[in-house]
């Protein structure tokens, strides 16, 4: 934390039954006290307003607070008497009013059957240690209304864990980023204040190296170890195989699998080949021989994850982050499909061509539009939940893996190359 010159910022938790906060502002100042039954935003301001100290340091106090108050079921306890409108307030830096207005609607589907079970699983977890995780994440895959999402998820933060989860911080920003952009903003930078990501658009849910070189697509000559382009003219080697292989795989009436994100209106599926190092198939040992090639330590970069996407004409994939930024995507364009499907990362845009390789980071915010037909309109984000992957009906759909126009992507993780540089895999 940055503080005026002079200032010392100290932090003691009592062992009482609500526990208080107290901050030393200065050594010539008495103590900051809040008190969980207190608004902590009017507090801080109270105190800076009568001990004549410059406002420019309170969203600092108020993100240090946030820190302090953020280690697992601590952050629960000790705010479990401020309303809900409180802690979001100082989850985004005690702003001004009209900003903690934009965010307060965050709790008005609290009430929703599905958002309330999922609230009560996640707080089983958190608090009793022995909740069932496993089936918290199965069950909230199937959040589709935004609304829902954008409830669940400023419950997650500001009631249950704190905004040191990166997975559920990410989510509430990405919630919010629609509806209530100021406060998606807000959030987006506390979570840099905090260090939980050193840049807005780059948001791992799970590990951040922030160590490692930062870029949204990696192009030949990018890293010294020549990776990208190793990966590039490995998997373009692999192309004639994997289509032929594919191609057999159908006519033997292989099915292909919903992609289990949950992040979709129209068809997203997938084949898994390997994943975590783990072949999961056996109809595509040409293509499985090639990647393990691929994973000669020479290229300082093994193939540890790979599967064949496709997403069909129609589909929208809402913005998503990858688990960690010490993994690089590769994507080879099998089929095009009608042409025109495209994949957003953070404002920087790539169209699929058959044939092409190309690498990118995942953790950056990403999203892929298909329209219907080149040029025609992209189905909506707010369409009814009948319309995404999981609908009953697209799983009982005969032509399920009719593959027509369909947008088909080979997808290789590699580790980033100053991963594998520097030990830290």
């Amino acid at each position: 934390m940055i503080a005026p010159a002079g200032a010392l910022i100290m932090l003691a938790l009592p062992l009482v039954a609500v526990a208080q906060l107290e901050l030393k502002v200065d050594s010539s100042l008495p103590l900051l006290n809040l008190v969980p039954s207190q608004s902590p935003c009017s507090s801080v301001l109270n105190y800076l307003e009568n001990n004549n100290l410059n406002s420019n340091i309170l969203p600092q106090l108020a993100n240090y607070v946030v820190q302090q108050l953020s280690n697992g079921q601590k952050w629960y306890v000790n705010t479990r008497e401020w309303s809900f409108e409180d802690k979001v307030s100082l989850l985004t830096g005690c702003p001004p009013a009209g900003a903690v207005q934009a965010c307060s609607p965050l709790g008005s589907l609290q009430t929703a059957p599905l958002v309330g079970e999922l609230n009560n699983m996640l707080l089983n977890s958190v608090k009793n240690r022995d909740g069932d995780l496993r089936s918290y994440n199965t069950k909230r895959l199937s959040l589709t209304n935004s609304e829902e999402k954008l409830a669940h998820y400023s419950y997650s933060v500001t009631q249950v864990v704190g905004p040191m989860n990166r997975f559920l911080i990410n989510n509430l920003i990405l919630a919010t980023s629609a509806t209530y952009p100021s406060c998606s903003e807000s959030l987006s930078q506390l979570s840099l204040n905090l260090s939980l990501w050193s840049l807005p658009s780059q948001r791992p849910t799970s590990v951040f190296n922030p160590h490692l070189r930062a870029s949204k697509f990696w192009e030949r000559g990018d890293d010294e170890h020549q990776v990208v382009a190793d990966i590039e003219r490995g998997l373009k080697n692999l192309f004639d195989d994997v289509k032929q292989e594919m191609g057999a795989f159908f006519k033997r009436g292989g099915e292909v699998e919903d992609e289990g994100e949950g992040i979709v209106v129209g068809k997203w599926k997938e084949i898994t080949l390997l994943k975590h190092n783990v072949a999961k198939t056996t109809s595509f040992p040409k293509t499985l021989r090639h990647l393990k090639n691929l994973s000669d330590p020479k290229l300082k970069s093994p193939v540890f994850n790979a599967k064949i996407s496709f997403i069909y004409p129609g589909t929208f994939v809402e913005q998503h982050t990858g688990p960690s930024n010490e993994r690089l995507r590769c994507h080879m364009c099998l089929d095009e499909g009608l042409g025109g499907a495209v994949l957003d990362v953070a404002g920087e845009e790539k169209i699929w061509k058959e044939g092409e390789v190309f690498v990118f980071d995942d953790s950056f915010v990403h999203s892929v539009r298909y329209p219907v037909e080149q040029g025609g309109d992209v189905c909506d984000n707010d369409s009814d939940s009948d319309n995404r992957q999981n609908d009953d009906n697209d799983d009982n759909d005969n032509n399920n893996n009719n593959m027509e126009g369909v947008r088909i992507v080979l997808i290789v993780d590699v580790w980033h190359p100053e991963v594998i540089e520097r030990n830290f895999v």
